[in-house]
């Protein structure tokens, strides 16, 4: 005579659970792939993010033109590491407004910026001149045709120092409502001695002139003696390019002359 069996008891959702759960305790690895991979799926989600979402949006925001270049510039976030060249400068179009085309006498990051902004408001701002050309010939000895002459067609410069400097004078007569004054640009080797015989130790040797390589100017007295043009020199020159020399400075290793700026990339 067989024994008795038990009838087969079915099993309850909570007998199944507690021994779903103590067979992973025991064996975790036996765990849902989906449930390995639900922290994975987060995290390249955010990966895609950033390395796709942000950037096509960036992309339609500059080609409906609410971002990017000059506006990107005016952001005071941007890296003064990232200026432009001076044949940039010349290439982009910014409608120009008194706000942003100067930095105040503060020379806080953020004015600067939106200096640098501004200096391109003018596509063409000495017309015919081409910041790629080099003159042709020695210190003090440049083929006067390879130089651009300045708004007020006394001066000349190399092409790139002129072109940046008149983008500068753009952003002076925002702020001052007239030109810069210039008094020296471009000496040619004659002028040079003619300098150095009147000056004595306060001109360089000739032959030896940032100016016989067009690429240095003077301010007249007007705007070295004048607190608010001085501070507004002094301020915006570095971003376009224009800078009162260490050796000019007061103390600097040479004669003091605040007048006295040169061309930093030349």
């Amino acid at each position: 005579m067989e024994p008795h069996r038990a009838a087969p008891v079915a099993a309850t959702p909570d007998s199944r659970r507690a021994r779903r759960i103590a067979e992973l305790q025991a064996n975790p690895r036996r765990g849902s792939t989906f449930s390995r991979w639900i922290p994975r799926i987060g995290v390249l989600a955010a990966m895609s993010a950033v390395t796709i979402v942000v950037p096509l949006s960036g992309a339609l925001e500059n080609a409906s033109g609410t971002l990017g270049g000059a506006a990107v510039a005016a952001n005071p976030w941007y890296s003064a590491r990232s200026l432009p060249t001076t044949l940039e400068v010349v290439t982009v179009t910014v409608a120009p407004t008194r706000e942003d085309a100067v930095v105040v006498a503060d020379g806080s990051a953020a004015n600067r910026d939106l200096a640098l902004a501004s200096r391109s408001f003018s596509r063409d701002p000495l017309p015919g001149c081409d910041p790629r050309k080099r003159p042709r010939g020695a210190n003090g000895l440049l083929d006067v045709n390879d130089l651009c002459p300045l708004w007020d067609r006394s001066q000349q410069l190399r092409a790139d120092a002129a072109v940046s400097l008149a983008v500068m004078n753009e952003g002076f007569r925002a702020q001052f409502g007239r030109d810069m004054c210039i008094s020296d640009s471009y000496r040619n080797l004659y002028e040079q001695k003619v300098t150095k015989a009147r000056k004595g130790y306060l001109a360089a040797t000739p032959g030896e002139s940032n100016h016989g390589w067009g690429i240095a100017v003077d301010f007249c007295q007007k705007e070295t003696t004048t607190a608010a043009v001085w501070k507004w020199l002094h301020a915006n020159g570095p971003v376009y390019g224009w800078a009162n020399p260490d050796w000019a400075l007061s103390g600097g290793s040479g004669p003091h002359e605040p007048w006295h700026w040169e061309y930093t990339a030349g």
